[in-house]
């Protein structure tokens, strides 16, 4: 839905906040989010702190394509990224497509069109570049969106790589901005930017010399390396104390505070069981490498009481919660709950645990162990929900089935999976580094994905690089380093339902166009549960479940199709 300059002309004259809010509703309801948009940026302009607009606005905004620069939106979809309650991947292409479009920023877009590096620095006009990559809404993007965007990352590295063996002193002092907003992104994509031999000599050397580096180096030195693990640890703490300045303070928060206090947390988490399967065991090995995923901001609900009382006596099990931006989002929509979340790598829980301590989030009880010992938690839950898990297990089903033993009466599962017609795509790439014997290290992923960069110079489509998950190295390395995967069709999800004795209660589609195209086709099928029907569409329509599938399951003796349990409803 394209976006002119402006927009529609809104009257504002005599109306408050909550009048637009109100209008914004109104279209998004009719599935209108372009019109929706504009009054939610409005609502928020007139009262900046409310989260509810904030939340409304980022439902919006990926169902909308901009044409031209928005300075109102541009506005309101920093308050957006400047707030940690509210889901920044849902910002990230509105964040990109106004930062082009933004006329301050033309000296930088100038860049896209460069071809090499040694192309770059001849072009590169260091003053000219002083306010476009210190801009307030380009390094906060920078800092919190997830970017998909080879491009841009390209030019990142470009950038990199000249503040490091290029720049002089007094030119890396007029960066300082950019340069905190780079090392936070490397950090948070685990520094899987392309790396020349001349690059990595720089940085040993800086290593070595540490205790003696200006702020600026310090900062470079970020930009390659989490400054947690330099040698001269206290003279950087020390060099970043010193400063009054918030962009070096979040900094020294992310880098050298945050993951001490994980490897403390590490040492104190709690089993239930030991690992014991081998593919339990190898699984968990890829994931103890980072805390996987990295997160920044989760959309929190704003709950009614009647909405806080349907949690009220559940118990909800997180069966393979990761670095816990799930339970970030569950736990605010069931907080009288009771929730235990558990998951194999114990790096990835103490992440979860200290962001979770972070967003005073108590009602969660973390735990280390498997799926497939589950039994041994001695306990039974209202809900349990296994998002992105069980494809990565030996036998999926018997992860299922582990799963429906612990369930009480009428309880139900929330379970996500991969789809074989969405990620087929990814086989061919899948398939290569298996055969050419690939490993999942960060330098052979950098070395791989910087050979996909260099065919899609000479003109090559590169699927791979359509997913989020490229860029950055856990993310990479689940998508197409693996040790495990299985995907399932419609055809083989049925087959397993029908096996377990487990009856459909819901069939989630993120894309509301793909729900609606589909009942066009299915108008017998309101509920859109017949998986026979998706199996017919999904060859037709085979970008639909590029994510995963998403199913709602209870026991087949206690619940009939489509028929939800009332405290999953939700009433105003």
């Amino acid at each position: 839905m394209n976006q002119n300059q402006q927009g529609p002309q809104i009257e504002t004259a005599q109306k408050t906040p909550e009048d637009f809010a109100k209008q914004g509703a109104h279209f998004l309801a009719q599935n209108q989010p372009a019109k929706a948009q504009h009054f939610y940026v409005e609502a928020l302009l007139g009262d900046p702190e409310n989260k509810s607009y904030k939340a409304a606005l980022a439902k919006c905004l990926p169902q909308v394509k901009f044409k031209g620069h928005n300075p109102r939106a541009q506005q309101a979809i920093l308050l957006c990224l400047q707030d940690k309650d509210i889901g920044h991947l849902y910002l990230t292409t509105a964040w990109m497509e106004q930062m082009l479009f933004d006329p301050d920023m033309a000296a930088f877009k100038n860049l896209f069109s460069l071809n090499s590096f040694e192309e770059f620095q001849k072009s590169v006009n260091v003053e000219e570049m002083i306010l476009p990559l210190n801009n307030i809404f380009f390094v906060t993007g920078l800092k919190t969106c997830l970017l998909r965007h080879v491009k841009f990352e390209i030019l990142m590295t470009w950038l990199r790589r000249f503040f490091l063996l290029h720049a002089s002193a007094e030119e890396k002092k007029n960066f300082v901005p950019f340069l905190c907003a780079l090392a936070t992104k490397c950090f948070f994509n685990e520094y899987i930017f392309e790396l020349t031999k001349e690059e990595e000599s720089k940085i040993s050397e800086m290593k070595d010399s540490a205790p003696t580096l200006s702020v600026e180096e310090i900062l470079l030195l970020g930009c390659y390396m989490p400054l947690y693990r330099c040698k001269a640890l206290k003279k950087v703490q020390n060099q970043f104390l010193e400063q009054d300045d918030e962009d070096l303070r979040a900094l020294y928060r992310l880098q050298i505070e945050e993951p001490l206090e994980e490897k403390e947390i590490l040492k104190t988490l709690e089993s239930f069981c030991e690992i014991e399967n081998e593919i339990s065991g190898e699984v968990q090995g890829q994931y103890e490498q980072n805390p996987y995923p990295r997160w920044y901001g989760v959309s929190a609900p704003q709950l009614s009481e009647t909405q806080k009382q349907l949690s009220a006596g559940l118990d909800v099990l997180i069966a393979g919660c990761g670095t816990g931006q799930e339970v970030a989002i569950t736990a605010p929509q069931m907080p009288l709950a009771q929730i235990d979340a558990i998951d194999l790598s114990r790096v990835s829980l103490s992440y979860a645990i200290r962001q979770c301590s972070e967003m005073d989030i108590g009602n969660v009880h973390f735990l280390h162990g498997d799926i497939l010992k589950c039994k041994e938690l001695h306990k039974e839950y209202d809900l349990i929900c296994s998002n992105g898990v069980l494809h990565h297990m030996q036998e999926p089903q018997k992860g299922l089935e582990s799963l429906k033993s612990i369930l009480k009466p009428k309880g139900v599962l929330f379970i996500s999976l991969y789809s074989e017609i969405g990620r087929r795509s990814l086989a061919p790439y899948q398939k290569d580094i298996r055969e050419n014997g690939i490993s999942s290290s960060v330098e052979d992923i950098r070395a791989y994905r910087k050979n996909i960069f260099e065919k899609m110079q000479k003109g090559s489509v590169e699927p791979v690089t359509e997913f989020s998950d490229f860029y950055f190295v856990s993310g990479c390395r689940d998508l197409v380093f693996h040790v495990r995967e299985h995907r399932f069709t419609c055809l083989k999800l049925k087959e397993m339902i029908e096996t377990l004795d487990l009856s459909l209660l819901n069939f989630g589609v993120r894309s509301p166009g793909v729900k609606q195209q589909y009942l066009k086709l299915y108008p017998d099928d309101p509920k859109g549960l017949n998986l026979d029907n998706w199996h017919e569409f999904e060859q037709k329509n085979p970008r639909s479940f590029t994510h995963m599938y998403e199913l709602i399951l209870g026991r087949k003796e206690e619940y009939e199709a489509g028929n939800l349990p009332e405290w999953l409803k939700r009433p105003s």
